[in-house]
């Protein structure tokens, strides 16, 4: 995946992928956030020589930053996205696909794509529903109150909550507030009245960041009587991580 950034046109080069790699050789990608696998179609890369971590990907996805992307070039990375959703469906089981709520189609589609893979799976679009700003500054005082924020953090959750009150009632968004500070707040809530008691449930989201919204959903969905959960992302964090064919027979 190339990126061309002074004109910030995304475009696909099978020669020069350095800040996505889109191949099928070295994907799906692997990591770990608290013990919850997060398996991610393709693996963003440092890069030395530009500015950006591979987030021009998702700029252009999401129409964001005056980034753009052609349907042509879109179309040329699917068949990969298709053989990788392909591997990982073929070593993993799961009784149901949940896509997280966003203002952007990708998760979604992502969703509608793994369930293609696996038909017989329900895929729910309505478990989650975004909090309110109103909801989440009210959360981040109950928690200044209980003295669960750090003393290190205490002046930029005072901010945040003032931020989030001046617009109480437009839906929370997490890529606006720091990572630092994601930890502290709780995106979303249930809003679907569906049973997952006993279950194995894929996550489905489009980038894989501090693991905040990946972290809320699985505390959430095991709360309800989740068996187990494990999340799917289009794009990896920066983090280390594991190559597909170390891990495929870990679990089932």
């Amino acid at each position: 995946m190339g990126i061309d950034v002074e004109n910030k046109v995304v475009s696909y080069t099978d020669e020069h992928q350095f800040l996505v790699d889109t191949s099928t050789e070295k994907n799906p990608f692997v990591q770990s956030i608290k013990g919850t696998e997060v398996i991610s179609v393709f693996r963003r890369r440092k890069s030395d020589s530009h500015q950006g971590d591979g987030n021009p990907l998702i700029f252009a996805l999401k129409r964001m930053r005056k980034y753009q992307i052609s349907t042509e070039t879109i179309t040329e990375f699917m068949p990969n996205l298709r053989i990788i959703l392909n591997l990982m469906t073929a070593h993993r089981t799961y009784d149901l696909i949940i896509a997280l709520p966003s203002s952007h189609p990708i998760a979604s589609g992502l969703a509608r794509r793994v369930g293609r893979a696996l038909p017989t799976v329900p895929i729910s679009y309505e478990f989650f529903v975004k909090c309110s700003n109103a909801e989440v500054a009210q959360a981040l005082r109950d928690k200044k109150s209980n003295g669960e924020i750090r003393k290190q953090h205490l002046r930029d959750i005072t901010s945040l909550i003032h931020t989030l009150s001046v617009s109480e009632g437009e839906p929370f968004k997490l890529k606006e507030v720091d990572n630092h500070l994601r930890g502290y707040t709780f995106p979303f809530k249930i809003n679907e009245n569906l049973d997952v008691k006993g279950m194995s449930v894929l996550v489905v989201d489009d980038l894989l960041s501090s693991g905040t919204s990946i972290l809320t959903a699985k505390r959430l969905l095991v709360a309800s009587g989740a068996d187990k959960v494990s999340a799917l992302c289009l794009l990896s964090s920066l983090d280390s991580g594991r190559p597909w064919d170390t891990v495929i027979g870990e679990q089932k």
